[in-house]
């Protein structure tokens, strides 16, 4: 819960951040680099303020967030602008909270996936993906394991 002005405005700028991004994603279906970068630049001036959580932390908390969410992009799962997306949110939020941050929008995204699937019909189709993934996923395990000496 914010308790300063200082963090009412650190919150109202993640906020204008993550808000414009929808709408850019929604409309156009990207997110585009100036807007995440602004972000960026924006959360790294307020980690440097006396108030702020610190270079150190913003930086890392961006890294978390690139670095987990990378690892999903290379699976296909997110799209590159998601992974810029939470880095910059990584910036705003810190390192120790931005792994819970990244757990949260994972929950989020999740759900937001089963509900968007059950109001256009296709439960079915995005059930049947996963378990086709999760199936390939098991033979490359089972391969790797009959292929070691």
């Amino acid at each position: 819960m914010p308790h300063s002005l200082f963090d009412w405005t650190h919150l109202a700028a993640l906020a204008a951040m993550l808000l414009a991004a929808m709408w850019q994603d929604a409309a156009l279906r990207r997110i585009p680099n100036t807007l995440v970068i602004w972000g960026s630049l924006t959360a790294l001036g307020l980690s440097l303020s006396p108030n702020g959580i610190g270079l150190g932390s913003a930086i890392a908390g961006g890294m978390v967030g690139f670095f987990g969410f990378w690892v999903l992009y290379l699976l296909r799962m997110v799209g590159a602008g998601d992974v810029k997306l939470v880095a910059a949110t990584g910036m705003f939020v810190g390192h120790p909270d931005m792994l819970w941050v990244s757990v949260l929008i994972l929950f989020a995204g999740g759900v937001l996936s089963i509900v968007w699937a059950l109001c256009t019909g296709q439960l079915g189709a995005v059930l049947n993906n996963i378990k086709t993934g999760l199936l390939l996923l098991w033979l490359k395990r089972q391969h790797g394991a009959a292929s070691s000496p």
